[in-house]
């Protein structure tokens, strides 16, 4: 009962505040989650095997967006620190990614031509 209560009074402030309750007029990047995968394997090219490792971040559909090959590197992503570092990779990405679509989104906006009346 409280609850329901709590529920109709929040409901009735968005009918007095309906500025409140509408998205943003200015346009935002889309939501995205990424996630980072990391492979490591030896070099059979070499007469002494190195390992190699390879760095790659999926955007949530599973899609490969970044790739980076790291010779003579070998990462325990067992370590919390490993992850930390992977993590700030990945969050730079995002931050990049997220950066080039505002821009992009404010240069449309800004080249495009006014309406005539």
């Amino acid at each position: 009962m409280k609850n329901n209560v709590t529920l109709l009074i929040a409901l009735s402030l968005l009918g007095y505040f309906p500025a409140a309750a509408q998205a943003p007029s200015t346009p935002s990047a889309p939501e995205s989650t990424y996630y980072w995968v990391v492979e490591t394997h030896p070099d059979s090219t070499q007469s002494t095997p190195a390992p190699t490792t390879v760095f790659r971040i999926y955007h949530d559909t599973d899609q490969l967006v970044y790739e980076e090959t790291i010779p003579n590197a070998q990462y325990d992503i067992r370590k919390r620190s490993t992850r930390r570092q992977l993590d700030k990779a990945l969050q730079a990405y995002t931050q990049s990614v997220a950066r080039l679509h505002e821009k992009n989104l404010l240069s449309t906006l800004a080249h495009r031509a006014p309406a005539r009346r």
